[in-house]
């Protein structure tokens, strides 16, 4: 396990991972904040689709929303570098999103699954302890329950409709699960979606060497499992504001939602809330994350040379190399294994203004021709 990734500046005094972003985002709010307010103009559009007709947003979140997040990503990390903003690039790095090397680099719907089970299970919890202890609290609940299941099982919807119109306390509880699990969903699925933003630099940096998208999620997992506690725990440590940003505007959104029910969904007026509340956090987090993908540069570094050479071996016991060409990738191999020699590996704090498109060539460089090879998305 690496070591927690802080050290003492020129000063002598701990630079934490929340300090060390903290500085570079003030440093750099004036070059990040065009193209943040792209994203944010994009996303209010976005979401006032997703207000109107609330099943738009599982098309739009995952194929317009996700990829000019990536947009952005792959933006201030240029402008960190001093690259000028320009809506051309902005609008180039969206279609990069569905290209290889970073097609399913987010790995989407197996996130965004895994929330949707979780999400399940806890609203299942919710509403058995809810149901369970209202039912037998409150007559008027039970007699709005015994309807609201008659009315499920014979299909009627206008029945069911009435029921929920007529009884408040069923209503209400019909309203918190869907809140409870539609929150669940959306935290848990950020949650995984943000640890998997770190994947981004490590599919720039093999760009060059034309690694497979699903052979770089590999070595991405990888490093993630064996230094799982110290990322988590510094990546906790440095967007609890975020989180805290989100569910309240997740809370919010619901709130208005509930009382403009009429007008528009209460699970979409909160997914908006939140949005709306975090937009001007995301610079933040994304310094935040290529700062500690810069700090684990030299973990993911070796990896994949271990991993180059579990290949190799595989092929070799395969008889699927001859003499030649097995020399060939020892040779690359021991060379990558020096050149990896310095590298952080987690123990570092501020690194020096860099990111994916130093380790592994400019992010605008043409990467269609790279086969996905089944990633998923």
């Amino acid at each position: 396990m690496e070591k927690s990734p802080r050290r003492d500046n020129a000063e002598g005094k701990t630079v934490t991972l929340t300090q060390a972003s903290w500085r570079a985002y003030k440093a750099e709010f004036s070059s990040s904040f065009a193209p943040t307010f792209a994203f944010a103009m994009l996303s209010i559009c976005v979401l006032a689709v997703g207000l109107w007709k609330s099943w738009t947003l599982y098309f739009t979140l995952p194929l317009i929303e996700l990829p000019f997040f990536f947009a952005l990503q792959i933006t201030i990390s240029e402008a960190r570098q001093g690259h000028p903003f320009s809506n051309k690039g902005f609008f180039s790095y969206f279609g990069m999103y569905f290209r290889s090397p970073y097609y399913g680099v987010y790995r989407v719907i197996g996130n965004v699954l895994w929330a949707f089970l979780w999400s399940i299970l806890i609203a299942f919890l919710f509403n058995l302890f809810y149901v369970s202890f209202a039912y037998g609290h409150s007559a008027v609940f039970a007699s709005g329950f015994q309807k609201l299941y008659q009315a499920s099982i014979n299909l009627d919807e206008s029945a069911y409709a009435k029921v929920l119109s007529d009884n408040g306390e069923v209503a209400l509880w019909y309203v918190l699960s869907e809140v409870v699990e539609t929150g669940c969903w959306l935290l848990i699925s950020v949650f995984k979606i943000s640890v998997w933003t770190l994947n981004s630099y490590v599919r720039a940096a093999m760009k060059r060497s034309r690694l497979a998208p699903r052979a770089a999620n590999r070595i991405f997992m990888g490093v993630y499992r064996e230094n799982r506690k110290v990322i988590l725990s510094e990546l906790l440590r440095a967007t609890w504001v975020g989180i805290v940003l989100l569910l309240l505007g997740f809370a919010l959104g619901c709130v208005a939602g509930y009382f403009l029910s009429e007008y528009i969904g209460i699970v979409a007026s909160g997914i908006a809330g939140s949005f709306l509340l975090t937009i001007f956090f995301v610079p933040y987090f994304l310094i935040v994350v290529e700062l500690l993908a810069d700090r684990f540069e030299g973990s993911f570094a070796k990896f994949s040379v271990r991993f180059a050479e579990d290949a190799l071996h595989q092929l070799q016991a395969n008889r699927e190399l001859d003499e030649a060409q097995a020399k060939d990738i020892q040779k690359a191999i021991d060379e990558a294994r020096k050149a990896n020699k310095g590298k952080p590996e987690g123990d570092s704090a501020e690194t020096p203004k860099k990111n994916g498109t130093e380790k592994g060539g400019s992010q605008n460089e043409d990467a269609a021709d790279d086969d996905a090879e089944g990633d998923d998305r």
